[in-house]
This record gives structure tokens, sequence and C-alpha cells, in this order.
């Protein structure tokens, strides 16, 4: 009797130091840790809104060899989860819990055996320009378990944490940044051009006139062209002088380059483009999708701070009579930086 005694006095005495312990260490832990990237908020948010996406940025598949990723047939969107095993880190269950793209994505985490936390990624555009990531998460040890945390070195496991998710904010910078390079596959590039003079039929032109306007025109062209023995120095373009969506109109001309020292006395203009900076991408598809391709050269240039250029330039490279597949047309399109 005196030895149990003994025993549910330290028990006792064991209970009473835990529940003690435990009103002195912290309950809640929220980390939170942020990057810039020069990137528009919607390609950030691309690495984020897919969880299949992760494997490509994720810190985790750097440090433990381990872990293997199961994913549900949603893997994006409210609702879309994947589970994860691992020897090193075990098993766990993550889950998109809430989403206002590109702004925030918030999730919810389950770990085996180990209780949950709360995460969430936070888009802003940062005052320097691009987006300012911020990455946190918050989990919580119930009392009077969080007494247990005393014989935890606190400060290395944050440290650890840190480096994690600092290394993920850098890998997202990275596919990030290179993607709006290509913004969505697109690769543009800024080129010095060389002066170039084209013939030129310059009209308004409504939107839905613009193709037969095209048709029209540029069989005038080459014919004068060749009535005047010139040879033309490369493809058919189009050359946008305004562009007013609202009204459905567009200041433009047909045009077909000519060798800038070849003189000209027809009884069409010429134009010429001095020598310059030129923001370039190629376009392969058909023309009705060039709009993808103007978005693209849009957010380049709003990511760096740069005005929309005054003139843009459509060079239709292959020839649709020759090509029948449409995903093989090549558009050549020049954003030319001043004129």
């Amino acid at each position: 009797m005196k030895f149990l005694k003994s025993l549910l006095i330290v028990l006792a005495v064991l209970v009473a130091a835990v529940l003690i312990l435990g009103l002195f260490q912290p309950r809640e832990f929220n980390y939170e840790y942020s990057t810039v990237i020069q990137a528009p908020k919607e390609v950030v948010f691309r690495q984020l809104e897919d969880l299949r996406n992760w494997e490509k940025w994720g810190p985790w598949q750097e440090s433990d060899t381990t872990l293997e990723a199961t994913y549900q047939d949603q893997t994006s969107g409210v609702g879309a989860s994947y589970s994860w095993t691992s020897e090193l880190s075990g098993n766990g269950t993550m889950t998109i819990v809430q989403q206002d793209p590109p702004n925030e994505m918030r999730t919810e985490l389950q770990f085996d055996g180990q209780g949950g936390g709360k995460g969430y990624f936070l888009l802003e555009d940062a005052p320097e320009g691009g987006t300012l990531l911020k990455w946190g998460f918050a989990f919580a040890v119930p009392y009077p378990f969080n007494a247990f945390l005393v014989f935890e070195d606190l400060e290395a496991h944050e440290t650890a944490i840190e480096e994690e998710f600092n290394r993920g904010l850098a890998n997202i910078k990275k596919i990030a940044e290179a993607e709006a390079m290509s913004m969505g596959g697109y690769q543009i590039q800024e080129l010095e051009m060389p002066a170039r003079k084209f013939i030129i039929v310059r009209e308004e032109v409504k939107m839905q006139d613009i193709a037969s306007f095209f048709a029209e025109k540029f069989g005038l062209i080459h014919s004068r062209i060749q009535d005047n023995k010139i040879e033309m120095a490369g493809q058919p373009c189009g050359i946008y002088f305004s562009y007013d969506e609202e009204k459905g109109m567009t200041d433009m001309a047909a045009a077909m380059p000519i060798p800038a020292t070849a003189s000209w006395d027809g009884d069409l203009e010429t134009f010429e483009i001095p020598a310059g900076t030129a923001f370039v991408l190629d376009h392969y598809g058909p023309y009705e999708k060039l709009g993808d391709a103007h978005n693209a050269i849009g957010a380049y240039l709003a990511q760096r701070g740069l005005s929309q250029p005054p003139l843009v330039v459509e060079e239709y490279v292959t020839d649709p009579g020759t090509e029948p597949d449409a995903s093989r047309w090549l558009t050549r399109i020049y954003y030319y930086a001043s004129q």
C-alpha cells in the first residue's frame, strides 16, 4: 500500500507539472513567409491552384525521397485534395477549402495521428511591380499536451519550417517568372529591328470586316508591286495604328513589305517603320486565336510597367492557300516600342 500511495503521489505531481507547464507553453503557431515574383498574379496563381503542379515546386520532395502523393479525381478548385505517405514525415491529406482566384487560396491539412493545420496563399500587387506572394501555415497544440513542447527544440523546428517554405517560394518564383516570360506558351523576345518599308492601303475598318478587307487589298497591293517590277521583302502584313473595341473599329492597313532602298512611284501609299526595339512573338494557329497572343504581349508589357506601343504589326508568314492545317499557320507579331 505504501508503494501504491507513493506511486499515486508521483503521478499526481507529474499531472500537476504537465498542467502547470501547459500554462506557459505556446498553444498556437503561425508562420508566414513571402517573396516578390516578377509575374502577374494570374501566372503565379496557376502554380498553386492545381495540386499536381505542387510536385514541380514543393520543397518536400527534395528533402524527403520517401514521400509519395496520391491525387483524387479533382485536383483544382474548392474540394480538390491529395494524400501523401512518407516514411520520414508521416502520412496526411490536404484539401483546398477556399479560393478567390487570383488573390487567395486556403487549405486544410490533416496529419495522421498528429492533428491538423491551416494553410493559405495570399497574392497582392507588389509596389515595385509583379506579385507579392505570401505563404502561411497555422496549427494549434491543445492544452495540456502543449506542455510536452518543453522537450522540443522549437527554434530548430522554426528554422526548418522557414527553410522549407522559402525554398518552395523560390521554386514558385523561378517557375512563374519563366512562364511569365513566355506568357502561357508564347516566347516573347525584345529585338532590335531594322527599318522596314511597306506599300499599304490604310482605312478605318470594322473588326468583323478585317478578313474581307485583307482579301481585297492584298490582291490590289500585290498587283501594283508586280506592275512596278519590285521584289517583295517579306510576307503580307496587317499594320494596326489604333484599335477601339468599344466601337468595334480599327485604324489599320493591309501592307506588303518591299526593300527599304526601293523607289516607288505607284498610286498606293508607302509607310516606313524606322529601326528600333520591338516585342516579338510567334503564334501558331488560326487567326481567330490571335487575341491570345496579343493578350500575352499585353500582360508582358503590364508586368514591366510599360505602356501599350502605338504600332502593332502582324506578319502572316504561312500562306493558308498552301497549308490547309490551321494549327500550323505562323503569324509573327511585332509591338514596336516607340514610333
